[in-house]
């Protein structure tokens, strides 16, 4: 077995420890969850649905990677768009409390950001922002993921998940990383 082999190996262990997490907490506080995945492309809502139970928590999602869907399904502002540029914080927290007005969902989130090969809006490849909402608090994060363009859609969706987890545990994210507008 190779090491990189290796590594894939305790990555997807990792992973599938950080799902199973989750869906267990999800399904003990039967708080309902949406996705609006962007960079994710529908990683997301697949790894929140892995394990059996997944139907009573999460109640769907979108995969809007154009601007138009952005703006037509997530109802986020083209003036946002606009004003800030597809890959940025602002448009992040667009997606998640338009999602959430669209579903009820008690947490929603978004993946947005850049995965490569060529920058966007000016944006590096591996500038990503995370969008949650919380019952009724949202939470931007930036974050720089180095890799090629699988591992940074990887990593995003991994980094979403431990996130997640997080606050499930214990219902805050650490307020000196957080972004608001």
């Amino acid at each position: 077995m190779t090491f990189q082999a290796v590594l894939d190996d305790v990555s997807i262990d990792y992973r599938n420890k950080l799902v199973s997490d989750v869906s267990s907490r999800l399904l003990q506080t039967r708080l309902s969850i949406a996705v609006c995945e962007s960079i994710t492309a529908g990683q997301l809502g697949e790894a929140l649905t892995i394990f059996p139970g997944g139907s009573q928590y999460f109640l769907g999602g979108m995969i809007c990677y154009s601007n138009a869907l952005k703006v037509r399904l997530a109802q986020v502002s083209p003036a946002t768009i606009q004003a800030h540029g597809v890959v940025s914080a602002a448009v992040t927290e667009e997606m998640v409390t338009g999602v959430q007005r669209l579903t009820g969902a008690d947490i929603v989130i978004a993946t947005n950001g850049v995965a490569g090969p060529t920058t966007l809006d000016q944006q590096q490849v591996g500038m990503v922002y995370l969008g949650f909402r919380f019952l009724q608090h949202t939470v931007v994060k930036r974050l720089e993921i180095e890799g090629n363009r699988n591992l940074i859609r990887h990593r995003t969706t991994t980094a979403a998940l431990g996130i997640l987890k997080n606050w499930l545990l214990t219902q805050s994210v650490e307020k000196e990383t957080d972004y608001y507008g």
